[in-house]
């Protein structure tokens, strides 16, 4: 079955015991997918284990990160003063707590590092706004794939509507590296594809053109910008095959908490 688009509300089976949110149905990020894509065999049973549960406890994130880069872009692109202007605020805010302080230290130094990227992005056009629960989730081969882009953004030309858009990673350990290479892709490369997969499937059925040349994944603390590859067939089969494995060994791990 061809990838195809579920409404982000779709209800998916988990459990709670203590702090920790198991999901029984596949279920995983863009990010990780593309990092799943050019990893060893011990490194994507990684990726799956820690895909499956979710900490409840909060822990320091990229939030105000991703904000400032949304906030950012104007109709004629991503306006390099005023994200230095959003991430000077980030730098004086002293936070609503502690652990905000954290959030807004860690989102001002990875805004930052991204801030050198922004020339190559090329990005003018009208924001397409995110929906208050995020876009809706890609099925490929069973597993629940949620591409979240950053930027969303649209343009006419020669009569027609395009879409490009933008995916950031802001961590900073080697594990979320996207610049990992196996069968001939970067991780980046499978990143910029899903954000390129996501676009079809979303505005192609409205007449849209979603513009692989205008569709990014930029991974911050490798300093690297990736668009997604006009030749996606293999990239297509790739992926629905990994999609295979990864709801197979989803199943393996369901049985062995039975047993």
């Amino acid at each position: 079955m061809p990838p195809v688009l579920i409404p982000v509300g779709t209800a998916i089976r988990s459990s709670r015991d203590a702090n920790t949110v198991v999901y029984h149905d596949p279920r995983i990020s863009a990010n990780h997918l593309a990092q799943y894509m050019a990893s060893t065999a011990a490194q994507q049973e990684n990726i799956i284990v820690n895909a499956r549960t979710m900490n409840t406890i909060p822990v320091a994130n990229y939030e105000h990160a991703r904000t400032t880069l949304t906030r950012s872009h104007t109709p004629a692109g991503i306006d390099e003063a005023r994200m230095a202007d959003l991430i000077a605020e980030m730098e004086a805010n002293p936070g609503n707590d502690a652990f905000d302080l954290k959030c807004l230290e860690m989102s001002a130094r990875a805004m930052r590092r991204f801030l050198p990227r922004v020339p190559g992005l090329v990005c003018e056009g009208n924001m397409v706004r995110r929906p208050p629960r995020g876009f809706d989730y890609i099925l490929i081969e069973g597993v629940r794939v949620s591409v979240q882009p950053d930027i969303v953004f649209s343009f006419d030309r020669k009569g027609q509507r395009h879409y490009g858009g933008v995916l950031a990673t802001f961590a900073s350990g080697r594990h979320a590296a996207l610049d990992r290479t196996s069968g001939g892709y970067e991780a980046g490369a499978y990143a910029a594809f899903f954000v390129h997969l996501f676009l079809s499937l979303r505005f192609a059925p409205e007449g849209g053109v979603p513009n692989p040349h205008y569709c990014y994944a930029v991974d911050t603390f490798r300093d690297r910008t990736w668009t997604a590859p006009t030749a996606q067939v293999r990239m297509l089969r790739n992926v629905e095959a990994a999609c295979r494995a990864i709801e197979r060994h989803w199943q393996r791990l369901e049985i062995d908490d039975l047993a």
